[in-house]
C-alpha cells in the first residue's frame, strides 16, 4: 500500500538527526497522510507538533494553522482563513506566500457564498505575488483554482439579485394592491368622465 509505504518512510526521516526546521516539515506531511486516512485526530495533534518544534516561525505556524482548517469539525473556518491570509504577509518570500494564498482560496471557495469574496481576494493576491516571484507553474494553478473562487463569488452575486428580485416583487405586489383600491374608489368618477363625454357627443349630433 502507497500510504503505509510513505508512512514508513516518513517515519525513518523522522528516526535520523535532522534540523528543527526539516523535522516539523516531516511532521507537516505525517499530518497530511493521517487526515487522508481518515485520521482526523491525529493529524491535528501533528501539525500541533510540527509548529510547536520552532516557535516564532511564521510560515510554519501559518502551514499547521491552514492544515487544521481542512478538518471537518473547524470551527470560524471563514474568519481563521482572513486571519490566515492577513498572517501571510508576515512571510517575506512571494512564492511561498502565493502557495499560501493558493490555499486560502482552494478552501475558501469551498464554503459557498459565505467564503466567496475571501476566495476570489485570496486567488487574486496568490496570483500577482506569483507573477511577481517568476513562479509560472504556481500561477497557472493559481488560474486553474480560479473556477472555483468565480463560482463562490457569483454565488454571492446571485443570492443578492435573488433578494432584490424578492424585493421588487414585493413592492410591486404592494402597488398593485394600491392601484386596486384606487380604482375601485374612483369608479365613479372614471364612468361620469365617459358618460360626460358621451353627452357631450350626443349634443354634437343634435
Amino acid at each position: 500500500d502507497r500510504q503505509d509505504e510513505a508512512a514508513r518512510t516518513l517515519q525513518q526521516a523522522l528516526a535520523g538527526p535532522l534540523p528543527p526546521r526539516e523535522r516539523a516539515a516531516v511532521e507537516l506531511d505525517l499530518g497530511n497522510l493521517a487526515l487522508t486516512q481518515g485520521r482526523a485526530g491525529d493529524a491535528d495533534a501533528t501539525w500541533a507538533a510540527a509548529a510547536a518544534l520552532v516557535p516564532g516561525d511564521a510560515e510554519l505556524a501559518l502551514a499547521a494553522e491552514l492544515n487544521r482548517l481542512r478538518l471537518p469539525e473547524a470551527a470560524d473556518r471563514t474568519a481563521r482563513l482572513r486571519t490566515a491570509l492577513a498572517r501571510s504577509a508576515q512571510i517575506g518570500d512571494a512564492a511561498t506566500r502565493a502557495r499560501h494564498a493558493l490555499n486560502v482560496a482552494a478552501q475558501a471557495g469551498t464554503l459557498g457564498p459565505a467564503g466567496g469574496e475571501l476566495a476570489w481576494r485570496a486567488h487574486e493576491q496568490g496570483r500577482t505575488l506569483a507573477l511577481q516571484a517568476g513562479a509560472a507553474r504556481l500561477a497557472a494553478r493559481l488560474l486553474a483554482r480560479a473556477g472555483r473562487a468565480v463560482v463562490a463569488r457569483l454565488a454571492i452575486g446571485v443570492d443578492r439579485t435573488r433578494r432584490l428580485a424578492q424585493a421588487r416583487r414585493r413592492r410591486a405586489d404592494v402597488g398593485e394592491a394600491d392601484a386596486r383600491a384606487v380604482v375601485d374608489a374612483g369608479a365613479g368618477a372614471i364612468a361620469g368622465v365617459g358618460e360626460a363625454r358621451d353627452v357631450s357627443g350626443a349634443r354634437r349630433r343634435l
